[in-house]
Formats: structure tokens, C-alpha cells, sequence
């Protein structure tokens, strides 16, 4: 049995001399980029929206969704279903969940599934989709007081599984 394994080890070929110079893990591990904080993103948006400034709010939308719907339709929208949502607002609550988005027109950006935490204390679920231009993140979207259960983190008093 010795015999055959001394045959087997002197018939194996030699190591190459790349191989032989290896030392330690084999494995050749990809460095990945650090996670981005998009957290300054999102707290910038719930700041200008407190601020109750239709037209401020407004400048934040990139083209994509102003030609969509038009200045005064989004206007609307933002004066009368976004500002109010963000009327009471305290704080933005420090969970969230960003994940990369593929818009309509082939672009890329990201969602934000977050919270704000109002005067009173409650948790109120909100929604914005942006992408960068020219090195500002543009609004491709915003959804006030819509949870969406399997996105929104789950944090007390936040949306009920």
C-alpha cells in the first residue's frame, strides 16, 4: 500500500511555479464598495417638505416626472397630499430601507421605504423614489401614508405585519 501511494506522489506533476510561490487563501475575494448612507437624502426631503413650500418642494423633481404630469397636477399633489402629511412632522425616524430602482425611461436610482415621527409621537409610513442628476438627487416620486408591508422596516409602532 506504501508502495502505491510513493507511485501515485512520484507520478504527480510538479507544481507550476505560479502555485508553488502561493501562500494562504486561494480564494481571490472582490472588494465591494461601502455601503452608501442615503440617509442625508431623504432627511433633506422631509426638512423641505416640513418647511410647507410648495414651489421649494416642487424644484426637487427631476424631469421625468414633471413632463408626466404636468406643473400644476404635481403642484396640487405635493399642496394637497404631501405638505400635509409633513405639517406635524417632528423628526424623520432613523429606520429605512433603501433599495435601487429601475425607473420608465431606463434609468436607475433609489426608493426609500421610511417613517416620520409627528409632534404627537405617531409613526406615519412614507415613500420617495429619486435618482441623481448632475451630482443632485432629483424626486421621481413621493407616497404619503401608504405602507408598504413587505418594504417599510419594521419598527414599533410602524406598519402592523
Amino acid at each position: 500500500m506504501l508502495l502505491a501511494l510513493h507511485c501515485m506522489l512520484a507520478a504527480a506533476p510538479a507544481p507550476a511555479a505560479d502555485d508553488a510561490a502561493r501562500t494562504g487563501n486561494v480564494l481571490n475575494l472582490r472588494k465591494s464598495a461601502p455601503a452608501v448612507d442615503h440617509t442625508p437624502t431623504i432627511e433633506s426631503f422631509v426638512q423641505l417638505a416640513v418647511g410647507q413650500n410648495v414651489d421649494a418642494v416642487y424644484q426637487t423633481f427631476g424631469d421625468v416626472p414633471i413632463q408626466a404630469n404636468g406643473e400644476l397636477a404635481l403642484k396640487h399633489y405635493l399642496a394637497t397630499e404631501v405638505l400635509p402629511f409633513f405639517a406635524d412632522v417632528q423628526r424623520l425616524e432613523r429606520m429605512s430601507r433603501v433599495v435601487g430602482a429601475a425607473f420608465e425611461d431606463a434609468s436607475a436610482g433609489q426608493i426609500a421605504y421610511a417613517y416620520v415621527v409627528t409632534k404627537s409621537g405617531a409613526i406615519k409610513p412614507f415613500t420617495i423614489a429619486w435618482r441623481v442628476e448632475s451630482g443632485r438627487a432629483r424626486l421621481m416620486d413621493v407616497k404619503v401614508d401608504r405602507c408598504v408591508k413587505t418594504r417599510h422596516p419594521v419598527v414599533p409602532g410602524g406598519c402592523a405585519p
